[in-house]
């Protein structure tokens, strides 16, 4: 109940932090100060939208902040002189760019942004200057640079791309900047872009049903063997460390998101450590369900040494790639709409792991499942293989069906498919693994075994039947028709299933 209780009182701090005036989406840098003309990125914002009826003037749904600071000098031209202007290209206009720097604004439209992207380093000042929703001049010679743009849209939520553009310049003092946008339409969630909406919900609703479910597993644990059964029951042990790595996991980002929402800074440290927390978690289900389907065999087994260096290989990678793609969401900018950690190719290589690991466990518990007599440990099984199907192939299919999405809901509908579809694989692990649904299943196949035997089921105690199922394969060699050679029983992976030591 302890780390229940520490996640529980990092969720009320962070609920408490709603009730704060948010700030909103921040990104800061400094320009490069090594060449004359560049073009750098500086990320992207989802604005709101409010529809009106034609001919009205569009509703204000945001507002950008931007502050520079720094100084630079027009550069001293050694060619020929620039020409005043062109009806067409470079300019389409007034040739007036040289010399100056701009913060250049482009939006999502195919003829912005898309061909902005695709002609990025061999497009020139000025077609950027053509190609931009709204550029500003960014003047330094009275000293720092503010300004405050309102946004105003009534057709549809859209992503805004900022860039800085150097016509010609020499930077003599390095030149910083901040930008600053809110959504203003959308209350405490104003700092969060469209696409990142209910975020902060999410986790606190997530960190409430794991909290809530890591309480429900110890409780029965406890309640049906006492203070040992934890210790006895190996598997639900681990089901309960990936649930409480969930909790810890959401209770951080959760704080992390509220901090954010208050000064659109967050705490850099708190989401680092939801994010080791959420890896650890996905990995130790992962794990849990390939060990329910091939039993402890899969560690020590001779015969399991492939499958277990498939399993180790897949895992590590999962972790490693996981990693490597949230510290660069984090802390990179991103250029596109799409979600970074399943629309690039290390995402992809992710979800196809995910599908390898989901292909072992099905074959392996395809595999126990026919040798299986029990109809009772057959339900048990079937039931199994629903949770890893649940778990390891409603993400890749959500990704997949991603791209039919508008852009500003798809890393909405991914986060939230892939938090309930953890959320009901370890309940549902967890309603299997619990002692008394186990000790029932090892009593029905013993029950069974005895029935082969010609001995009468009733004889056997209810107590000493998790032991004596342990000698079953010692019996008359009659009894072969009913019992499989002791590397074959399926009765031995079922005790190791309900936490018994194998001989």
């Amino acid at each position: 109940m302890q780390e229940a209780a520490a996640a529980l009182r990092l969720l009320l701090v962070s609920v408490l932090l709603q009730a704060r005036c948010c700030g909103s989406w921040r990104t800061w840098g400094v320009l490069p100060s090594g060449s004359s003309t560049f073009a750098e990125y500086a990320g992207k914002f989802c604005f709101d939208f409010k529809p009106v009826p034609n001919f009205q003037e569009k509703p204000k749904v945001g507002t950008i902040e931007v502050s520079v600071d720094g100084f630079y000098e027009p550069q001293r031209s050694s060619g020929a002189p620039q020409s005043d202007a062109s009806e067409g290209p470079p300019c389409w206009g007034p040739c007036d760019s040289q010399g100056h720097l701009y913060l250049v604004v482009f939006d999502d439209e195919q003829a912005r942004w898309q061909v902005a992207r695709n002609e990025w380093g061999h497009m020139g000042c000025e077609e950027m200057l053509h190609r931009a929703t709204f550029a500003i001049y960014i003047d330094l010679t009275m000293g720092p640079f503010n300004t405050t743009v309102e946004v105003h849209e009534s057709i549809r939520p859209r992503f805004w791309y900022f860039t800085f553009a150097a016509c010609g310049i020499d930077v003599v003092k390095p030149v910083a900047f901040q930008i600053h946008t809110k959504n203003t339409l959308q209350g405490f969630q104003s700092e969060f872009g469209i696409d990142e909406r209910g975020g902060l919900v999410l986790q606190n609703l997530g960190a409430l049903a794991f909290i809530g479910l890591v309480a429900a597993l110890r409780h029965v644990a406890k309640r049906a063997t006492g203070a040992e059964a934890l210790r006895s029951r190996p598997l639900l042990r681990i089901l309960l460390i990936s649930a409480t790595c969930s909790a810890a996991a959401a209770s951080c980002l959760s704080l992390h998101l509220a901090v954010f929402a208050a000064d659109g800074y967050g705490l850099a440290w708190i989401q680092v450590l939801g994010t080791a927390a959420l890896v650890a978690a996905k990995a130790t289900l992962s794990v849990l369900q390939l060990l329910t389907a091939k039993g402890w065999a899969l560690f020590y087994s001779p015969e399991e040494l492939v499958q277990r260096r498939v399993m180790v290989v897949t895992v590590s990678g999962i972790i490693i790639i996981s990693i490597a793609c949230e510290i660069h969401a984090a802390y990179s900018r991103d250029w596109s709409t799409a979600i970074y950690l399943y629309e690039s190719w290390p995402g992809t290589i992710i979800l196809l792991l995910n599908v390898v690991l989901f292909m072992e466990a099905w074959r392996s518990m395809r595999e126990t499942y026919r040798l299986e007599t029990s109809y009772e440990v057959r339900i048990f099984y079937v039931s199994i293989s629903a949770a890893s199907l649940l778990y390891f192939l409603t993400l890749p299919i959500t990704c997949a069906l991603a791209s039919k999405f508008n852009p500003w809901v798809r890393e909405k509908y991914v986060d939230r498919t892939e938090v309930i579809s953890r959320f009901v694989a370890t309940a549902v692990l967890g309603l299997l693994l619990r002692p008394s649904r186990l000790d029932a299943m090892v009593n029905a196949r013993m029950e069974e075994g005895l029935e082969c035997l010609g001995e009468p089921a009733e004889d056997v105690e209810e107590d000493a039947a998790p032991r004596r199922n342990l000698h079953l394969r010692k019996m008359s060699e009659d009894a072969d028709a009913c019992y499989r050679e002791a590397s074959d029983d399926v009765s031995e992976h079922l005790a190791s299933v309900a936490g018994l030591p194998a001989e």
